[in-house]
């Protein structure tokens, strides 16, 4: 009796949330932070970008310990900067939608034309500007031969990471000597791009699955759920592909390169169906109901064809490509053959697994019964 007492009240609240106009409702407190963190941090980066020239122009850049300190410990700052702003952005422009009540096209507030157009020139004009001065500079760099008496690192830096190195851990061992014998930087890299990918699987692979359940030939109602459920999170979970693709070009280049001359047809056919299924999800919210059905479809294929190709792509990496010389020296179809394709198979059920976990969590009434039963039969 407690919970369905509770749970009546429940509904009542989210149901009377259609009288309230959004500036009406109190500010989502995670846009709060997500806006100061934003902003700290690119202050930051201005501020150490500022500190770092007048070192320069006074020659003491290299002296300069705690200014090569600070920046080794800024290295995630753009990343986590950026996943701020995107959470200002997404979660900032919908704080007060309500899933099945309050949509994001009915709470969005309409902006005019020459204001979106100012925006946008206002920020493409700083993005020119910036790049220009950077582009020029970088060739007045490259054109200035170099000084005899250009100054170097601080002598005592090498010295202090030496003393570091040579610590003895509790075993006896040399640190440097274990890290000369194990491989520990690119073992970290490693890692790093695993867990890349990892996060990558299981929130865009959840995304993906939910586009493939459109098989399963839900209704309009249904679908329209099924959309809205991801339509606050799938932007930002793409976010894990960038790392992970730019992670292996910065610490594995030579393995970038030969990875994507043997396979550019799977990259590019995945990032064609990328493409497909984010202009089918933004653009079926601002369609008319003949052309849903359009919109649906290149949602469908757009996951089919982005979970087959990663797993095309994981089945290539598992079976090794042919290199001579430090290049790719095999054929333009080598990756295709019958076990790459299993596990492009094989990554889109476990997609759709991921998909059908997710409308059992987030979703009630049929389309939750549904989803049950869809993700018994492909857990087998």
């Amino acid at each position: 009796m407690a919970s369905l007492y509770l749970r009546h009240n429940l509904t009542g609240t989210i149901r009377s949330l259609k009288e309230f106009a959004p500036q009406d409702l109190p500010p989502v407190p995670i846009v709060f932070f997500a806006f100061r963190v934003m902003v700290g941090l690119g202050l930051l980066m201005i501020a150490i970008g500022l500190a770092s020239v007048v070192l320069r122009w006074r020659r003491a850049v290299y002296d300069a310990r705690w200014l090569q300190y600070t920046m080794i410990a800024m290295s995630p700052a753009g990343f986590v900067a950026m996943l701020a702003g995107w959470t200002v952005t997404e979660v900032g422009r919908q704080p007060y939608t309500v899933f099945g009540i309050l949509r994001t096209i009915d709470s969005a507030s309409p902006v005019a034309l020459p204001a979106v157009a100012w925006s946008a020139g206002c920020i493409g004009a700083a993005y020119v500007i910036a790049f220009s001065i950077g582009f020029f500079y970088l060739l007045r760099l490259v054109a200035k031969p170099p000084r005899a008496k250009e100054p170097g690192p601080h002598p005592t830096l090498a010295v202090r990471i030496r003393t570091i190195c040579d610590r003895r851990m509790a075993g006896g061992h040399d640190v440097a000597a274990m890290i000369q014998s194990t491989g520990f930087l690119p073992l970290l890299a490693a890692g790093t791009l695993a867990f890349a990918v990892l996060m990558y699987v299981v929130l865009d692979g959840t995304d993906l699955g939910v586009g493939i359940l459109f098989l399963t030939k839900p209704t309009t109602a249904q679908r329209e759920m099924m959309v809205d459920s991801i339509l606050p999170v799938w932007d930002g979970n793409e976010t894990w592909l960038v790392l992970g693709g730019g992670g292996l070009i910065a610490m594995f280049p030579l393995a970038y390169a030969v990875f994507l001359s043997a396979l550019y047809p799977v990259f590019f056919a995945m990032l064609l169906a990328l493409i497909f299924r984010g202009m089918a999800i933004e653009f079926r919210e601002h369609t008319d109901e003949r052309r849903k059905p359009s919109c649906d479809a290149a949602m469908f294929a757009g996951s089919l064809l982005s979970a087959v190709c990663q797993g095309v792509l994981l089945g290539a990496l598992i079976e090794g490509v042919h290199i001579a010389r430090d290049q790719y020296a095999g054929g333009w179809l080598d990756w295709l053959t019958p076990f790459t394709v299993f596990c492009g198979i094989g990554l889109s059920i476990g997609y759709a697994w991921l998909g059908a976990c997710w409308l059992m969590w987030r979703t009630e009434g049929a389309l939750h019964r549904r989803a049950r039963r869809v993700a018994v039969w492909l857990a087998v």
